[in-house]
């Protein structure tokens, strides 16, 4: 009989070719050269009788199914813990640094122990300007200030900007501030202050301890911590806040203010 020429015809039964998505392929490879090691395993080889070329077994197929989806699951488990734990990691790291930046904000309010108050407006005069002051010898730049015998002229226009970045407020009466360890002097002659440089003066320092908000309103909870001789001296020892206190601050992305301070709590030493 004469054969027609052409293409070859593929006689492969439709339930014998392979489907096999993308997806799968790039996740499991080609399962081709392992199925005769399936046959010998499980014992599923061709049956008595078959001839060349027959289609894979049912169970064969069905068993390469299973260990397919096995493993894609499996890739898909690994890859959905993996990004909640890095998730975890980088929310705990996100509260760090908002704790850290809180605590650096509060720092020269806490330094000063200020009384609670519900405005802004009733908080004393020498108070903002003493916090002020304090905030530009601890995170201000102070290089171009005159210096004479260990002193610095601030200009009040920098003691209002520097009120101003932390209470939102700049109208101040300027006067003489601070306390009988560490003075600031007001000239208004030199419409300036008289600053010490390094002024030595140990009191509370701040640690965070919860934070909550509503949008742009913070509640921030500031444990006052008091200094020790033995923290001078580099000694391990239990550090507990003498008291507790609440500071409602406002946040933007430009600049933050503490709207007020209420007390919390003391704890006794």
């Amino acid at each position: 009989m004469r054969k027609e020429k052409g293409n070859p015809v593929d006689e492969t039964p439709p339930e014998g070719k392979k489907h096999r998505s993308r997806i799968i392929d790039a996740v499991v490879g080609d399962f081709e050269s392992d199925i005769d090691e399936i046959d010998e395993v499980f014992d599923v080889g061709e049956s008595d009788g078959g001839e060349e070329g027959d289609s894979p077994p049912k169970a064969r197929r069905v068993l390469v199914t299973i260990a397919v989806f096995m493993i894609f699951f499996s890739v898909i488990g690994v890859i959905t813990s993996a990004r909640f734990v890095s998730g975890v990691m980088n929310d705990i790291a996100d509260r760090k640094a908002l704790k850290n930046e809180f605590a650096l904000f509060v720092y020269p309010v806490v330094i000063n122990d200020p009384p609670a108050y519900d405005t802004v407006d009733n908080l004393p005069t020498t108070t903002i300007i003493t916090c002020a002051i304090w905030k530009i010898i601890l995170v201000g730049d102070t290089s171009n200030y005159e210096r004479d015998l260990g002193s610095m002229r601030v200009p009040a226009v920098d003691v209002e900007l520097s009120a101003r970045s932390i209470f939102g407020t700049g109208s101040i009466r300027h006067e003489n501030a601070g306390n009988f360890e560490v003075q600031f002097l007001y000239y208004e002659e030199e419409n300036a202050y008289i600053v010490p440089e390094n002024p030595l003066f140990l009191s509370y320092s701040p640690v965070i301890s919860e934070i909550t908000n509503v949008d742009e309103l913070y509640t921030v909870t500031v444990e006052y911590m008091a200094p020790s001789p033995l923290a001078i001296a580099g000694i391990d020892y239990e550090n507990r806040s003498i008291k507790t206190m609440i500071y409602t601050i406002s946040r933007t992305k430009d600049k933050m203010s503490i709207n007020s301070i209420k007390f919390a709590g003391t704890i006794g030493i």
